[in-house]
């Protein structure tokens, strides 16, 4: 083979690993700009949340302002990232909200529960006392992380249990003081992670509350039983 055949050769073997890298190359940089698109969509998402649930009167907790067991951590840390990070992108980019709480008085909770949507990794949510009705249920069945759920002293029926259903990771539920009976404690029996039940001042019966036997995990479900 002739010189000039080798380097023809070289050349396209060069051209091609040099357009494999960059086949590469393109296709990295349009995962990570992918990634970042949903990233920024699902902050300004959460951000608007928040914004929703606080003018409402309400209020909402991030991740790291949690320690392992939900309690929130005193004196508050600061938020993950460096500053200037922070200052570019915001918190809701670096940080996830995991506890929505209020009374959400200002406006009809119903309505404000319509923002749920933007904080779909919260694990604890307290909507005791509150407005909050069977239709305003729906808007909490998509939140499949949630640990923590207070409905006590709600209009709560039981057809609003049904959107419980499906909260397979849930493990503390306060159903006190709402007009709940026996049929309703039927959308409950898929909660195996279920570790306490709280039914004080409700209509149900020993014969209800042995309904829950097959929950092996439930640990507290009294009729008596103090909020969480």
């Amino acid at each position: 083979m002739s010189t000039s055949g080798i380097k023809d050769k070289s050349t396209r073997r060069w051209f091609q690993y040099r357009l494999r890298s960059l086949l590469i190359v393109a296709v990295l940089v349009n995962i990570a700009a992918s990634w970042f698109a949903t990233r920024m969509a699902s902050a300004r998402r959460q951000q608007a949340a928040i914004a929703a649930f606080e003018e409402a009167g309400g209020f909402c907790e991030y991740d790291y302002e949690l320690d392992e067991q939900g309690r929130t951590i005193s004196p508050p840390p600061d938020a993950p990232g460096p500053v200037w990070l922070r200052n570019l992108m915001g918190v809701d980019f670096l940080a996830n909200v995991m506890c929505v709480s209020g009374n959400f008085q200002l406006y009809p909770a119903d309505q404000t529960l319509t923002h749920l949507n933007g904080v779909p990794r919260i694990r604890m949510l307290f909507l005791d006392a509150t407005s909050v009705t069977d239709t305003g249920m729906a808007h909490v069945a998509g939140l499949k992380e949630l640990e923590y759920l207070g409905l006590g002293d709600t209009q709560l029926t039981d057809a609003g249990l049904v959107h419980v259903k499906g909260l397979w990771s849930l493990k503390h539920l306060s159903l006190m003081g709402t007009v709940i009976t026996d049929a309703g404690l039927a959308h409950l029996d898929n909660l195996s992670n279920l570790e306490e039940l709280y039914l004080y001042d409700t209509d149900i019966t020993d014969a209800g509350l042995a309904r829950l036997a097959q929950l092996s995990n439930l640990r507290n479900r009294s009729r008596a039983s103090e909020p969480f």
